[in-house]
Parts: structure tokens; sequence; C-alpha cells
């Protein structure tokens, strides 16, 4: 895995298509399905979510099989734009983990438990800004720390043919970029 500046990219069981028709009560929203039947499903996050929830925008949502659920499925995600954005406000935690990396403690040597490298964690940042110029160009602004807490101590300690290979976590390192779509 490069230390590149890399988006976040998480799993999401979401195979349900559909387009947003409204959102109300703080947790419902109707999605028109592309078969014509429209649903009721669980919105997670109660907020006002401006800007997400736009009529006939295309939706995401997960389906639950809990017969103690009221309603099977869960708006996800919707798209804004061309962007998909979350809307499962519990989904942050997932995004933190998947910014923090870390190892556990290991013996350095097969046979001999005396000699171990600590555990240790790292935490990266990262932004990103997506604008339309009035010509048409689409710019994207990233900006990341790597090693945010400049954390020092051993990446790997692999032991192949007969030797140990120690090798140092990179220090902080800042990453910003500007790409344009023309």
């Amino acid at each position: 895995m490069t230390d590149a500046l890399r988006p976040v990219r998480l799993p999401i069981e979401a195979r349900l298509e559909g387009r947003l028709v409204r959102r109300y009560k703080r947790f419902l929203a109707d999605v028109l399905l592309p078969d014509g039947r429209e649903i009721t499903v669980h919105c997670p996050n109660p907020g006002r979510m401006l800007g997400t929830q736009e009529p006939g925008a295309a939706v995401r949502c997960s389906t639950h099989d809990n017969p103690k659920r009221k309603l099977r499925h869960t708006l996800e995600m919707i798209r804004v734009g061309g962007v998909w954005v979350g809307l499962h406000a519990a989904r942050a935690n997932d995004v933190a983990f998947a910014a923090l990396t870390a190892e556990s403690d290991r013996t350095l040597l097969p046979d001999d438990e005396a000699l171990r490298v600590p555990g240790w964690a790292r935490l990266d940042l990262g932004a990103r800004y997506e604008q339309r110029l009035d010509t048409g160009t689409a710019l994207t602004w990233r900006a990341g720390i790597d090693n945010a807490a400049d954390r020092r101590a051993w990446k790997e300690a692999p032991y192949q043919f007969g030797h140990v290979y120690l090798y140092p976590l990179a220090p902080r390192t800042w990453r910003v970029s500007l790409s344009a779509e023309l």
C-alpha cells in the first residue's frame, strides 16, 4: 500500500436503487423503485440534511431481514451532482476506523519471544473539495497529513531468508494536490 493520499472507500451493502420522492418526520423517506413501486425507508440521519433532499435524486438503500424492524430498508446515500453522499451518520465511525492504521506488537524471531517490536497506531487525515468553474472545468483540491501524530515506530518486521528486516514508520507527511478535469 502506498503512502499517497487516497480516498477512503468503504464497502456498503446498499444494492436497492431508486429515486427520492420526499423525506419527512425526520426518520422517514419515500423512494420510487425502478419497477414503479413506492416504498417508505428509514432515514438514519435526523438532521435537516440541506442539499440532500432533492426530489428525483438517485438514492441507494440497504436491506435488512430483521423481523423486529418496522422498515425493511435504510437510506444509505444520495447522489448530489456527480457525487454519492453518505447519509448514515453512524458510518462516520467506519470512516474514522478506515483512516486509522495499526499493527500489534510481535516477535522479531519465530522461535524467540524475548525480542519483540511494540505495537503502534497511525492516524492519517485528508480532505477533498470539488469546484466547478464558469468555464465548465472541474477542479478537485486535496490536502492530507499522513501520520498526523508523527508517531515513531517500526513499520514492519518480517522474518525472511533467516534475517530480520525492520523499517521505520514514515514521519508526518503533508500532501496537497490539485487536479483539473477539462
